[in-house]
């Protein structure tokens, strides 16, 4: 088994397990909630961009990806609020 192949494996668990629990529900409307990560991506997008390169632990890169897939926003643009929360 290779490193990406347990990644994806990996990815498919945690999004089963996130999606087994009856602990979630909706808050707001659809259209609310658009609005607000429309607003969240603009505010990560804003300014000049600098491209970097950095390494991320394995488990932490999937459950950032599984909250993209959660969220329907893409994991690149929550590391970017992510950042941009803790420098300010």
């Amino acid at each position: 088994m290779n490193k990406h192949t347990r990644t994806k494996k990996d990815e498919k668990e945690l999004m089963r397990a996130t999606e087994a629990t009856d602990s979630w529900h909706t808050v707001g409307s659809a259209k609310e909630r658009k609005r607000h990560w429309k607003q969240v991506a603009a505010r990560t997008i804003e300014g000049t961009r600098k491209r970097i390169s950095i390494s991320v632990n394995e488990e932490d890169l999937a459950r950032l990806r599984a909250e993209a897939v959660r969220t329907g926003i893409p994991y690149q643009t929550i590391i970017n609020s992510l950042i941009r929360r803790h420098v300010r």
